[in-house]
């Protein structure tokens, strides 16, 4: 039985929601990505968003890029050097993440340098990321690996698979498109898959590593 998306983006709204709820019962103030600019410069904040890039660098720090999850405005969190392999090993591109920390407003962008260990998964990329927030800012995720959900379909050009939103009907191609994806037209799956933008046919498609049916 496939099940109802309407109701899948309800509860995850309303589990969205709740999760944001009980983490604004204390201070610092909760803010989305494009709030931090106008937090002011040196101000202690929680900040969450999908986590688009996440960089280490040989001093020790790690970035990791945040996207507001409906606008795509960005923001730079600077981790400190403590256990950076266990915050890589916690967090992946797509997930719905919460860091506390203190804004610095500087010419280049503002950024958030985190406390130590302050990043709290609210929801994996699964749940998070969707066919349409990809196709509206799909410059931030380019050639990254993330997973990704949605139905799958064969409607339109001839010979190609597409991973279609349920909700607002947004699609963006899937490959390979011949044997495994298939029997899964017309299902919600779960793709394990990377971002691809080839600059000679000035395409974005997603190549699929995985696919598991999605329920």
């Amino acid at each position: 039985m496939r099940p109802n998306t309407r109701v899948i983006a309800a509860a995850f709204a309303v589990s969205l929601a709740t999760l944001l709820w009980g983490a604004s019962c204390a201070s610092p103030p909760l803010l989305r990505v494009s709030e931090v600019a106008n937090a002011g410069d040196g101000t202690a904040v929680r900040v969450y968003g999908v986590v688009a890039d996440i960089r280490l660098y040989d001093s020790g720090y790690t970035s990791v890029l945040l996207a507001d999850h409906v606008t795509g405005v960005t923001v730079q969190v600077i981790l400190p050097p403590s256990r950076p392999e266990a915050v890589l090993g916690e967090i992946s591109i797509g997930d719905l993440v919460l860091t506390k920390g203190t804004t610095s407003l500087e010419p280049a962008g503002a950024a958030v340098f985190a406390d130590r260990s302050a990043v709290e998964v609210l929801s994996r990329a699964a749940f998070t990321m969707s066919v349409e927030f990809l196709s509206a800012h799909w410059r931030l995720f380019e050639f990254d690996r993330f997973n990704i959900s949605g139905r799958i379909s064969t409607e339109g050009d001839e010979g190609f698979h597409w991973l279609v939103d349920p909700v607002s009907g947004h699609r963006i191609r899937v490959t390979p498109c011949e044997g495994w994806l298939s029997p899964y037209a017309n299902a919600r799956v779960l793709i394990d898959c990377t971002l691809i933008v080839d600059l000679r046919t000035m395409t974005i498609y997603l190549k699929a590593w995985a696919v598991a049916p999605f329920e």
